[in-house]
C-alpha cells in the first residue's frame, strides 16, 4: 500500500491534490462550492433544516419538492444531515455514530483474548477498520445513498455489536 503512493500517476494525483489550483477549482463549481451553497441554505432553517429527503441527495434529486432551490448532490453526507435534519437532528446523528464507535472500540478491546481457544480479534478489528473507513468516506461522498451500502454497514455493525458481548478470559484467571 505505501509503495503504490510513489507510482507517479498515484503521487501526482495526491500532488495535486495540495496546489492553489485544486482549492481554486474546487471553489469554482467543485465541492467547495457545493458545500457553501448547502451552508446557506441551513442558515434559512439551522435548527430543524429542511427535512429528510429535501436537499443534497438521491431522493431529493428525483423529487425536487421545493422550485425555488437548485437540487445537486452535496457530496458530504454530513452535510447533507446537517441541512435536512439541522443542528438539533445532525447532533442526534453525531451522537449515534459517536455510541457506535465506543461500542465498536469496546468490541475490539473485548475479543482482543481468546474465548475458548479461538480469536475472532483480526475479524472485529478488520470490521471495525471497514467502518471506519466508510465513515471517512462519507465526507467525501453521500455514500449511504446506495441502500447496499447501508444495509452492508449496519450489518456489520451489529456483528460488532455481538462480538463485544463475548470476552475472553484473562490469563491470570484460572480456567
Amino acid at each position: 500500500l505505501v509503495c503504490s503512493l510513489f507510482l507517479p500517476f498515484v503521487a501526482s494525483r495526491i500532488g495535486y491534490l495540495l496546489t492553489p489550483e485544486f482549492a481554486a477549482s474546487t471553489n469554482n463549481g467543485g465541492r467547495g462550492s457545493r458545500w457553501e451553497i448547502a451552508l446557506s441554505y441551513l442558515a434559512m432553517n439551522p435548527v430543524f433544516g429542511f427535512g429528510l429527503g429535501m436537499f443534497g441527495g438521491a431522493v431529493a434529486m428525483q423529487n425536487q419538492i421545493y422550485k425555488w432551490i437548485s437540487y445537486f448532490y452535496v457530496d458530504n453526507y454530513y452535510l447533507k444531515i446537517l441541512v435536512e435534519m439541522g443542528w438539533a437532528g445532525f447532533l442526534v446523528f453525531l451522537l449515534m455514530m459517536a455510541s457506535l464507535l465506543f461500542v465498536g472500540l469496546r468490541a475490539v478491546y473485548r475479543t482482543s483474548r481468546p474465548l475458548k481457544g479461538r480469536s475472532v480479534h483480526p475479524l472485529c478489528a478488520g470490521m471495525f477498520a471497514g467502518l471506519c473507513g466508510v465513515l471517512v468516506h462519507c465526507y467525501f461522498e453521500n455514500i449511504f445513498e446506495e441502500p447496499y451500502m447501508m444495509a452492508y454497514f449496519w450489518s456489520i455493525a451489529a456483528m460488532i455489536v455481538y462480538l463485544g458481548f463475548f470476552r475472553g478470559r484473562s490469563p491470570l484467571q484460572k480456567q
